[in-house]
């Protein structure tokens, strides 16, 4: 029987060091919540994006036990990583060649949207699989891009950003409920949450420091994975703070939302180790699905499975 190892964790405002203790423990089953939709499914995949810089990529579909089902390789490393309805989209920020794919449900790789003018660097990307939107953003031209039902014909621009003036930024993208879009990048540094619109704007962040973002469709619950640890909201309302297990890190934009509306987040254990851990929200603690270690992780998502061949 698979045992999980669960990692018990502060909950507070202040998200300083300490010892964690640790219990070994099967992991629960987890419902939906009731302000949740059945979006990934009952039996989700977690999609690794993994490579090096400026080198070619992978997808890896692995399920929640860390089984392999399937690869697809890329040409370039897959730094944004985005779960809808018809598969998965891919922001591949290659110099100079940047752009946005779909991976198909078999596994076919096509260009959606390339266009070294508007979008020469797309490295985050949020698909809406409700509504099949799409948001991009660019770390050369420092801009987000909505594509409309995922028509790259119908691009439009959502925000220009200051950029970060010394090399390109980090950057996280998310479509939260209401009609508010998250954003987390290194220039300007922050966690933001805004309205979508005319006259749109970051307006002040919610958190002044790097941080990935992550939404759960069907319900206004996000979260922001943070330098030190996790923190989710309800709406404008923050509901938990969690401190990540001791050793454990976080290593780029790695956050997505997976069954029942819990966060999953891919830790860094140095090297090429990483730790893929599901935030329990009703016992307050993280527990571990399994480690990776067969090539650098550089973002996640979850979604429904596709029938790929490994």
């Amino acid at each position: 029987m698979r045992s999980t190892l669960v990692w018990t964790t502060l909950v507070a405002a202040s998200l300083a060091a300490s010892v964690w203790p640790s219990a070994t423990r099967a992991a629960p089953a987890l419902k939906e919540p009731p302000t949740g939709g059945p979006w990934p499914g009952k039996d989700p995949a977690i999609y690794l994006g993994c490579g090096e810089v400026q080198g070619a990529g992978t997808v890896v579909q692995l399920d929640m036990t860390g089984k392999v089902l399937g690869t697809v390789a890329l040409t370039n490393t897959p730094y944004g990583l985005a779960a809808d309805r018809a598969g998965l989209i891919a922001a591949l920020p290659a110099r100079g060649a940047g752009k946005v794919v779909r991976i198909g449900r078999a596994g076919k790789v096509e260009t959606i949207l390339e266009d070294a003018t508007r979008l020469p660097a797309p490295i985050a990307v949020a698909a809406d699989p409700t509504t099949g939107d799409l948001l991009v953003a660019d770390n050369a031209a420092d801009v987000l891009l909505l594509l409309p039902g995922g028509e790259a014909k119908k691009a439009l621009r959502v925000l220009a950003i200051r950029g970060h003036e010394a090399h390109l930024q980090d950057m996280s993208v998310a479509f939260a409920a209401d009609g508010n879009l998250l954003f987390g990048g290194t220039g300007p540094v922050g966690v933001y949450r805004f309205k979508n619109g005319d006259g749109v704007a970051l307006g002040d962040p919610v958190f002044s420091e790097r941080g990935a973002v992550a939404a759960a469709s069907g319900s206004k619950r996000w979260a922001a994975a943070l330098t030190n640890g996790l923190r989710v909201f309800e709406g404008d309302r923050e509901s938990i703070a969690m401190a990540y297990p001791a050793g454990r890190r976080l290593w780029h934009e790695t956050l997505a939302f997976g069954q029942g509306g819990a966060p999953i987040v891919a830790l860094h254990l140095g090297g090429n180790k990483f730790e893929v851990v599901r935030a329990n929200l009703e016992r307050k603690e993280f527990e571990t699905l399994f480690q990776w270690s067969e090539s650098r992780v550089v973002s996640i998502t979850v979604g429904p499975k596709l029938p790929w061949k490994d």
